[in-house]
């Protein structure tokens, strides 16, 4: 009698392929200039620059996946997958009482208004509707700076924007890792829409054209993943995609539950490795301004003098030319140093979320300060005179003095603030 044993590394595609996808694309194998599919004989396009040998969640963290899973990832606009659609009334089709489950891993550097994961439409094809939008999942930006889901699809009337008809959830997660989001709606029930972020339900609102039971959109456009409207900058996602799989009939919550493992990595505070005599800089992207950290390699390290950083290097795309930074970036500061022995006063300024940290033990933090523009704030104090060496503050900034009893021994000093 054969024995067959399963590792846990590939334990997400078998998971996958026993909801009986009608579409699935894993990104490991790529013959020329296509993608193949794992299921559905389809082939994907690539279209601009896309990053083919990126890798996506690994073992590692995500232990359903081997230790070389690789996913594709975008950083610009023209950059995208596109698979044609076989004809009318095929798999990638859905109409009135049919229903849909889409789903994906994603690892976004930023986030758009929308940045599109996949959707059938809307593509801005010669000879096809500008807004036959059939079906898309995509990210959006939702409140405290996280990432939430979309779905979104144009009624059959397709004449007005009150034909637009979108679901948004309400929650999302933070930048900075793998994650999954998916997706499951019946056509023609609003109330059947379903949102998962990391294998749990979301809640989530018809915030655009309100519920309906119309039809939608049918036609022959294609499929793309990754970006849509003539493949835009403003709505291609930037950062990385994997396992998209599209299913014709819902996707229960307890299979949806199933999909997400993350062994999330940590910083870890280790003062062998900060120096002495000057202070060492990383700067890590892609995160959220969250203390509920995920590690990451920094994108780029300096050194100043002291602990005051009033400029920071510019940051450069492969052609040399300077290029903005995420929205919200980590910045990482540590040294070694000998505090003079007995009470001592430290002075923390910022304009972001900050802390400092002595040996590991965290002395003083300090809030996000007030972005607001109206007219009708308060009026900010005088600042405080700490003595004829400490500049005046200046406004927009924030600041607070703590008190701290030194034994007069080397300490590890790490001061984290959000940019």
């Amino acid at each position: 009698m054969p024995l067959f044993f399963t590792t846990k590394a590939e334990q997400y595609e078998e998971m996958i392929l026993q909801d009986k996808p009608s579409l699935y694309f894993r990104f490991n194998d790529v013959e020329g200039t296509r993608i193949p599919s794992k299921v559905g004989n389809f082939f994907a396009d690539i279209v601009g620059k896309v990053d083919l040998v990126s890798p996506g969640p690994l073992a590692k963290y995500y232990p359903y996946f081997n230790s070389d899973n690789k996913a594709i990832r975008l950083s610009g606009g023209q950059q995208y997958l596109r698979l044609k659609d076989p004809g009318s009334k095929s798999v990638l089709d859905f109409n009135n009482g049919d229903s849909i489950t889409l789903e994906a891993w994603v690892n976004p550097t930023s986030v758009s208004t929308y940045s599109y994961i996949i959707g059938k439409g809307r593509t801005q094809n010669s000879g096809m509707p500008t807004n036959n939008q059939n079906y898309s999942l995509r990210l959006t930006s939702v409140k405290a700076g996280r990432v939430g889901i979309s779905f979104l699809f144009r009624n059959k009337a397709n004449k007005e924007d009150a034909d637009w008809h979108r679901w948004t959830s309400s929650s999302g997660f933070t930048l900075g890792a793998w994650h999954h989001v998916a997706i499951s709606y019946t056509y023609g029930d609003s109330k059947s829409i379903r949102g998962y972020i990391d294998g749990l339900p979301v809640k989530g609102v018809w915030d655009k054209g309100g519920e309906t039971a119309d039809e939608p959109w049918t036609g022959n456009d294609e499929v793309w993943i990754g970006s849509s409207m003539g493949g835009k900058q403003a709505v291609t996602l930037q950062g990385g995609i994997d396992e998209v799989a599209i299913y014709r009939h819902v996707v229960s919550a307890s299979r949806m539950k199933m999909r997400y493992k993350f062994d999330a990595p940590r910083f870890i505070d280790n003062p062998s490795k900060a120096p002495a005599g000057y202070v060492k800089i990383d700067i890590h992207e892609g995160v959220s301004e969250n203390w509920n950290l995920i590690a990451s390699d920094p994108v780029e390290s300096f050194r100043e003098p002291a602990f005051a950083i009033p400029y920071l290097p510019n940051k450069y795309n492969s052609k040399g030319i300077i290029i903005d930074r995420p929205d919200v970036f980590l910045l990482r500061a540590q040294t070694r140093v000998v505090l003079p022995k007995g009470q001592i006063k430290l002075l923390l300024r910022s304009r972001t979320s900050s802390r400092l940290k002595i040996n590991g033990e965290k002395i003083v933090s300090l809030k996000k300060a007030s972005t607001s523009t109206s007219a009708h704030g308060k009026v900010s104090k005088n600042p405080k005179n700490l003595g004829p060496v400490t500049r005046l503050l200046r406004p927009g900034m924030q600041e607070v003095v703590v008190e701290y009893q030194s034994d007069g021994k080397e300490v590890h000093l790490l001061l984290e603030a959000f940019v």
